[in-house]
């Protein structure tokens, strides 16, 4: 018990010492809980929800005056999120991303791999629209991690385990490049660098820099000093000499 309570007062210690290292924090509460914010323009965020055997909403939410204000401006009348757009999803949100430039959302959750696109403000109404989905190579019951393009064609890198990691365009909807390996870890997170190469980390924490561009492509280990060489790998081999 004595434990217990120490443990408590050193997390009530650590949670004041934290909040003094901010200039500014302000605090906002959401009705519903979520796993997903993500940045759809300089002053908006989407946020959706993650409950399971339930109707989600997703939202577009305008930030509060009070956010973006400049120093010492006076008052700001408005200090609450303002719904912009909104729309629902059958399924929970695990992973939301805005494709820049555009109003359109990438989504997945479960219960599958496969991914949906959302057109925010379809037919210049405040609704976010459900549009079609997009499914990976190999069907599996993990839902994807996703990572958008930043510049070019719109695209969009997605896979739930490492052999069905694929790069998709999203104006023809075909898939552009799919990783050729049998490796059936977890995906954990992805990111895409330029439109020639990503970092892509395992659920076991290894991690592979993918260059798309090469010829038949390849998964480079991103060596640490701490561990041991690693061999590079083209598809499930080791690179022609």
């Amino acid at each position: 018990m004595e434990q217990d309570a120490l443990n408590e007062d050193e997390l009530d210690d650590w949670l004041i010492e934290s909040i003094k290292l901010y200039n500014d924090l302000h605090v906002f509460e959401l009705q519903e809980t979520t796993q997903v914010i993500e940045w759809t323009g300089e002053k908006s965020i989407c946020v959706a929800g993650s409950k399971s055997g339930s109707r989600n909403e997703i939202l577009e939410l305008a930030l509060p005056q009070r956010l973006y204000s400049k120093k010492n401006q006076g008052l700001c009348p408005e200090r609450d999120f303002k719904v912009v757009h909104g729309g629902f999803s059958d399924r929970p949100i695990s992973c939301l991303k805005h494709i820049r430039g555009t109003r359109i959302l990438v989504s997945s959750g479960p219960p599958d791999s496969s991914l949906q696109l959302w057109q925010i403000g379809a037919d210049d109404s405040d609704v976010i629209k459900p549009l079609h989905c997009i499914h990976n190579k190999e069907h599996t019951k993990k839902w994807s991690r996703i990572a958008t393009s930043v510049s070019g064609s719109p695209c969009v890198l997605h896979g739930s385990e490492v052999k069905d990691i694929q790069v998709t365009d999203l104006e023809s909807k075909k898939a552009i490049y799919s990783l050729d390996t049998d490796n059936a870890d977890s995906v954990s997170s992805l990111e895409l660098l330029s439109k020639d190469e990503f970092l892509l980390c395992s659920g076991r924490g290894h991690l592979w820099l993918a260059d798309i561009d090469s010829l038949g492509a390849w998964l480079r280990p991103v060596r640490s000093s701490h561990r041991r060489r690693a061999p590079l790998v083209y598809g499930n081999q080791e690179p022609p000499v």
